[in-house]
């Protein structure tokens, strides 16, 4: 370590001395000593950027190699991060895929419907809630609800406060007004669940 002179205030100051330490000019001569960086720096920069980088923030290194680490260490972080791992890969050969609500799925009667509510309910929700079937079956009734709403109801509960219940819109009301008990329908339909058993359906219209 030497001793050399200050251009502006003539102080004396050490040559490794950022500044001076009279007037606060930066000393030259230490931006001048720039440290290079070494082979197992660069190694450690390109394999573990989050580290290695931090160590050309150290007095000497250039400025050219602390934007080419920070550069490639901001490129990592956008790779790792742009990469979606919450979500595990799925084989589209074994996951099978299930319909959409709007979606057609089949037919079946009101008995079966509600024999399956009957026998499980967890079951028969994975099968019939939010899809739409075509049911056929016999009316047991024709009403309203609290607001007016028309709904029919099928044969097949296991009592007659549990049959099958589908709603209607209002603009069917002249229609489902010409059923009568008794009739066979088949009734288009999306599925709800069940109240107590009760197998519920919405959306419906007359086939």
């Amino acid at each position: 370590m030497a001793m050399i002179t200050c251009p502006d205030c003539n102080g004396q100051l050490s040559d490794s001395a950022p500044t001076c330490p009279h007037c606060g000019r930066p000393n030259t001569r230490v931006d001048q000593k720039s440290r290079n960086v070494g082979f197992l720096l660069g190694v450690g920069i390109f394999l573990i950027p989050l580290i290695f980088s931090w160590f050309t923030l150290r007095k000497g290194h250039t400025t050219t190699a602390r934007i080419v680490s920070f550069v490639w260490l901001t490129l990592i972080m956008m790779i790792v991060l742009g990469t979606d791992t919450s979500k595990p890969l799925q084989n589209s050969s074994t996951v099978s895929a299930r319909p959409t609500a709007s979606e057609f799925v089949g037919s079946t009667t009101a008995v079966d419907v509600a024999r399956a509510y009957e026998e499980n309910t967890v079951a028969a929700d994975q099968q019939f809630k939010g899809r739409k079937y075509m049911i056929t079956g016999t009316v047991a009734d024709i009403n309203t609800n609290f607001m007016g709403d028309p709904y029919v109801t099928l044969k097949g509960g296991v009592n007659m406060f549990m049959e099958p219940e589908f709603a209607f819109p209002k603009s069917a009301s002249a229609q489902l007004a010409a059923l009568s008990k008794g009739a066979q329908v088949s009734i288009l339909c999306r599925g709800l669940g069940d109240v107590a058993k009760t197998p519920m359906w919405d959306s419906c219209s007359l086939q």
